[in-house]
């Protein structure tokens, strides 16, 4: 069983004051109310506070303090995050009180996480709430809706995916530039271990590339060439200017597509330094960021692709041939495959996921409804919400999962209310650098954070709760981390599980 403890420090611990975010008039209206009926507690003449220890408000939690209240233990101007108090989990019986659920701290702008991730160049995503408060939606039942119905969408849900192709198709692409992480999505679907999807990598059955906003994807070969000649001459051009500083122009471009296909035709693999190597032997300089922007220019132009960790081949030899796509076609293609694995969703995620113009998505959308090609796409109303989604789709039941950092479940959707609902981005992006953490979410909402580290003889995973994990879910957080373990190739037993509450 799963012990929990609260910090020591929870009683002197001042309300979470996030400056990019107001609570509603409504909210503030009860506060001032409250606080305005307090006794008002006064200092002794010549009393003075020991240095470095907060002052003890008599008001409840997070009502009528001043703004500029010293900021708690574990809250920081740079980010926001759980405090960090050690505890080891050996099995035990131990009363367990859950946290009361943090007070509302609004919705947040989301990052343009991929050029610090990765080094892409995504576009600017509108806030991590989209709508926010005013979209429609209460705080509770419709988000809750929402995002039961993303987990059978993705695929986290019954029935599983039988191979990590049908895991990764479903969803069109799954994000992959944490190679790592990206198996564990696949593994938390299927019950695949790691080998076992590197295995289906590495034999072709996957290939990973960067097929829209600057980001790493996996997808499955037959999906690619179409995908890219969406996407791919609009991630060039969204790199013209720094391709001009670096001095890189179109003969360079092509030499690098040359000196690739000789090396890579007829089955070659290089990894990324031996690539680079041959651009300089064939004269094409790396320094600087050159290298890496003439292997993104080569894999948008579908000249190479991944097949291993840092394995390249030509995509001739890996990608099937296809005859290409008008415009129209491949844009209902992609509105409906994306809302099929993602749905409920609406356009301006389509747009934000795809990197394409909002009237591009509208387009498909429009398309993909009016001739489905495979999947049938039907409207459905939550709250004042309109969304879509394959029809037929239910909630999946309700489960905790252990989810990696760059999920679909997160990074499938600009409006990610849903999935965070009060908890603020810095959450689960420590200073809004980018990387995402991994997530515990239970009925597909993050209730905490989690990492692991692995010795000769233990996998050690320690879970920062957020919010709360209700008693009922304590048994299945232990069956989650073992999943990841035997994941992993290891035996179940070699888990050490710790937590922290950081309510």
């Amino acid at each position: 069983m799963v012990r929990f403890r609260r910090s020591p420090h929870r009683r002197t611990q001042a309300p979470d004051l996030d400056p990019v975010a107001a609570p509603s008039p409504e909210r503030i209206s009860r506060a001032v109310l409250r606080a305005s009926r307090l006794p008002v507690r006064r200092e002794r003449a010549g009393s003075a506070r020991r240095p470095g220890r907060p002052r003890r408000s008599s008001a409840p939690r997070g009502v009528g303090l001043h703004p500029r209240a010293a900021h708690p233990p574990n809250r920081r101007p740079g980010g926001w995050r759980p405090r960090p108090v050690a505890l080891t989990i050996p099995p035990a019986r131990r009363r367990i009180r859950p946290s009361p659920q943090p007070a509302a701290r609004g919705m947040e702008a989301a990052p343009c996480f991929a050029s610090r991730s990765d080094g892409g160049h995504a576009p600017c995503s509108p806030a991590v709430g989209g709508r926010g408060h005013t979209d429609g939606m209460s705080l509770t039942s419709d988000r809750r809706r929402i995002a039961q119905l993303r987990e059978t969408a993705l695929g986290l849900g019954s029935p599983r995916p039988a191979t990590a192709s049908a895991a990764v198709g479903d969803l069109l692409a799954m994000q992959a530039q944490d190679l790592p992480g990206a198996l564990w999505s696949i593994g938390v679907r299927t019950g695949l271990t790691a080998d076992e999807v590197r295995a289906a990598h590495e034999a072709g059955d996957l290939v990973r590339s960067w097929p829209m906003r600057g980001t790493l994807h996996l997808l499955r070969p037959a999906d690619l060439r179409w995908m890219l000649a969406l996407t791919g001459e609009r991630q060039h051009r969204s790199a013209a200017a720094r391709h001009r500083d670096l001095g890189l122009d179109e003969a360079q471009f092509a030499r690098a597509a040359e000196i690739a296909r000789a090396e890579l035709e007829g089955g070659g693999r290089l990894d990324r330094a031996d690539l680079l190597a041959a651009f300089v032997a064939g004269g094409v300089p790396i320094d600087g960021q050159r290298g890496a922007h003439l292997i993104g220019a080569l894999a948008h132009r579908v000249a190479i692709v991944l097949t291993g960790p840092s394995e390249f081949a030509c995509a001739d030899d890996v990608l099937p041939a296809a005859d290409p796509l008008d415009r129209d076609t491949a844009l209902a293609r992609l509105a409906e495959l994306y809302l099929a694995g993602h749905g409920p969703a609406d356009e301006r995620d389509l747009a934000w996921w795809a990197g394409i113009p909002l009237g591009d998505a509208r387009r498909g959308i429009a398309a993909a409804r009016e001739h489905p090609e495979s999947v049938e796409l039907e409207e459905i109303a939550i709250g004042e919400r309109r969304l879509l989604a394959r029809v037929g789709l239910e909630p999946a039941a309700s489960t905790l999962r252990l989810l990696p950092g760059f999920d679909e479940l997160l990074l499938g959707y600009t409006d990610r209310t849903a999935t965070l609902h009060e908890l603020p981005l810095e959450a689960v992006v420590p200073g809004r650098n980018g990387m995402f953490l991994p997530t515990v979410v239970i009925d597909g909402r993050v209730v905490a954070t989690w990492k692991r580290t692995a010795t000769a003889r233990r996998v050690r995973v320690a879970v920062s709760v957020l919010t709360s994990i209700p008693s009922s879910k304590r048994a299945a957080l232990e069956r989650a981390a073992r999943g990841y373990v035997e994941h992993l190739g290891r035996p179940a037993d070699q888990l050490e599980l710790t937590a922290v509450d950081g309510g």
